[in-house]
């Protein structure tokens, strides 16, 4: 296989090699924009914290999801993710923040690495399995930095390892694994489950019920006891990871159409190309693989799950990144190898680089953090470090700075007003809910009171963004002492340090 590449990469013609040095820049650029993220001591996004702090309390024995400690913990996705940053951290001896940096850039460039062998694989060309690898970095992308902390990439990576596995092999062991992998994306990010579908259809397309019957049941069998042992261990989980989901990110038809005409302005050249796939086959004009078949029911899977999620004006773009771009990619890219034509051949590769790999910004890129905005972040050190005395951290962005300050809002605590949901439904299968909205109500209440007796000698809070103190006991008892602009990844947020009234 690798004499194979090695061949094909001699016999580029100077166009591909012409092309090959752009799709090279791009990702020199993104592995460079990477290691800035990585080494600065700053959040990416502004729910960075809370994944950490679920690793944290972890591995720490503090009884993260326990009825009896409680607050201030909280986290809406799954075990999975925090539990191998956790872990990473704790074997190498190495700060969580930046093993959790490493390991999520890791997770994304081996999500590339996955989706360019199966371009290779299916196409049996290099240049569009380079240009998968280029593309496929965005998957990992969101709020126009490189990378953030969240467990989807982890999510994703499973997603295409279990896809990768399935695509090669409908041996027992390896629909077992199937099996085992689509339980383990549900843990790392719920929305993850929804790969069941595709390979089930899959399964039944290309090796029949019976298979995907097995299939259907090992998964089914391995959820059911996960969630008997999770239960145990972890009373509160799913109290956490299922209720909270009910007090998510609304939106509305407008929001989920925007999200869609960009995703078509930025990947219309890999759509059109999925579409002239699509009318080749039809009009039986190209032979194709059987794993093809896979990409193209998560592609209907993912399009229908697109429909609610697009909704969610929290994860602006991820949903389409996650779920349809890499199938979209994979197809797209065979497509283009199957084009007959050279001329309409190197206009799909031009449309791509531009608008699918530099997203319309050429070569114009900027580094992610100015020195102004490094100043603001150290300026915002100081001011926590030179307070004496008790402070409270209601900003999560600011947690990787925080020192021994309390945090009361690690990026998910705000959710836990959705375990307060009304549904007699709920209180059937999730019946101490109430209990568990009980200890977070209480604790924040108790935050509350420490406020009004100003206890605490600096608040920072994040403007007019899920409040987790409300405005009018902040304004009675402390004046407002500094405001800075912090910028994470591509967005900033204001942030405000109160000091008590004298």
């Amino acid at each position: 296989m690798l004499k194979k590449i090695i061949d094909q990469s001699k016999s580029f013609t100077r166009s591909q090699q012409f092309f090959l040095v752009l799709v090279l820049y791009f990702i020199g650029f993104w592995i460079f924009q990477c290691f800035h993220l990585i080494y600065y001591p700053i959040p990416t996004e502004y729910r960075d914290w809370s994944g950490i702090n679920l690793s944290n309390s972890l591995f720490d024995q503090s009884s993260p999801y326990s009825f009896s400690v409680g607050p201030p913990f909280f986290y809406i996705y799954g075990l999975i993710f925090p539990l191998l940053a956790g872990g990473l951290s704790w074997i190498l001896h190495v700060d969580i923040f930046l093993v959790t940096k490493f390991f999520v850039c890791t997770c994304i460039v081996l999500t590339a690495v996955i989706i360019a062998s199966e371009v290779y694989k299916l196409s049996g060309q290099l240049f569009p399995a380079i240009l998968g690898f280029a593309a496929a970095l965005w998957t990992g992308s969101a709020t126009n930095s490189v990378f953030i902390l969240n467990p989807a990439s982890c999510g994703l990576l499973i997603v295409l390892l279990v896809l990768f596995q399935i695509r090669k092999s409908q041996s027992l062991s390896s629909i077992l694994l199937a099996a085992l992998g689509t339980v383990l994306a549900f843990y790392t990010k719920q929305y993850f489950l929804y790969i069941f579908a595709p390979v089930f259809l899959f399964l039944i397309s290309n090796s029949g019920l019976k298979k995907a019957l097995i299939y259907g049941l090992l998964f089914l069998g391995i959820l059911i006891l996960s969630i008997v042992l999770i239960s145990y261990i972890f009373p509160a989980y799913f109290y956490a990871a299922i209720l909270a989901q009910f007090y998510s990110v609304g939106g509305g038809w407008g929001h989920a159409r925007s999200q869609l005409i960009l995703f078509f302005n930025q990947y219309w050249p890999l759509i059109i190309l999925l579409l002239i796939y699509l009318w080749r086959r039809v009009r039986k004009q190209i032979t194709y693989n059987q794993g093809e078949n896979l990409y193209l029911w998560v592609l209907l899977i993912a399009a229908l799950c697109l429909i609610p999620l697009g909704f969610n004006t929290g994860s602006f773009l991820s949903y389409h990144y996650q779920l349809a771009l890499p199938a979209l990619i994979i197809i797209g890219l065979t497509s283009l190898s199957k084009l007959r034509s050279t001329v309409v051949r190197v206009f799909f590769i031009v449309a791509i680089l531009i608008f699918s790999i530099f997203h319309g910004e050429l070569l114009s890129y900027r580094p992610i953090y100015s020195e102004q905005a490094l100043q603001k972040w150290n300026f915002a050190n100081q001011i926590i470090t030179n307070t004496k005395g008790p402070k409270l951290i209601s900003s999560p962005i600011l947690a990787p700075i925080m020192g021994e300050s309390i945090l009361l809002d690690n990026g998910h605590a705000e959710y836990y007003v959705g375990l307060d949901t009304p549904s007699a439904l709920l209180d059937i299968l999730l019946p101490r809910r109430y209990d568990y909205f009980s200890t977070f109500d209480q604790y924040f209440k108790g935050i509350e009171s420490k406020i009004a007796q100003k206890e605490f000698k600096l608040i920072a809070i994040t403007k007019d963004f899920h409040p987790m103190i409300p405005q009018s006991i902040l304004e009675a008892h402390y004046f407002k002492l500094e405001t800075i602009d912090l910028q994470t990844g591509g967005q900033t947020w204001v942030t405000e340090f109160w000091a008590p009234k004298n």
